[in-house]
């Protein structure tokens, strides 16, 4: 979607008609990525592309084998509260709400390698699910139209995901 047809999916008369022909979808800009998070320090870095200025948000993504590990899942947790993206600390200690990650998100403009974004993240929180597999927000940032390398940092070994894929995307931001 470039910056034309998303300006239009935001008018009232045209916007509507649009949507129902599915003009305003709104790719990945980065698709599932593998990082580990069983390992602190393990980091991963992945070429994009921003066609339009807004927010865009980073996301866990869990895989597990079976529907039935995905639901006896205390990691990942089964909940979500505004908090879990406000403060997150004051979540921690809480089980349904699974085990905070911290992730260091550094975004930079592919040109000069210059950093535009450098920011610690602590994941926390069910943002939703499907059969074998469970999403959670890391956070949202604010870009411009460019070309960036996004570099994610996993700053602290997890135990117990050895049996799960993990990775993350870069999506559009959308509110819960």
């Amino acid at each position: 979607m470039g910056p034309t047809s998303y300006a239009l999916c935001q008018k009232s008369v045209i916007g509507p008609a649009m949507w129902i022909a599915g003009l305003c979808a709104f790719p990945p800009l980065i698709g599932s990525t593998h990082l580990s998070l069983n390992v602190a320090g393990s980091e991963v870095a992945k070429a994009f592309t921003v066609p339009v200025d807004k927010s865009y948000q980073f996301v866990l993504q869990f895989e597990f084998a079976t529907s039935e590990a995905r639901l006896s899942d205390t990691i990942v947790g089964s909940s979500y509260r505004a908090e879990c993206d406000e403060a997150p600390a004051l979540l921690a200690d809480k089980p349904e709400f699974g085990r905070p990650i911290p992730i260091r998100i550094l975004v930079r403009r592919a040109k000069d390698r210059s950093i535009v974004i450098d920011r610690e993240f602590t994941s926390l929180c069910l943002l939703g699910f499907a059969e074998t597999q469970k999403t959670r927000r890391i956070g949202s940032v604010e870009l411009v139209r460019g070309d960036y390398i996004a570099e994610l940092i996993n700053l602290t070994a997890q135990v117990g995901l050895a049996d799960i894929k993990t990775s993350f995307a870069l999506i559009p931001a959308m509110s819960k």
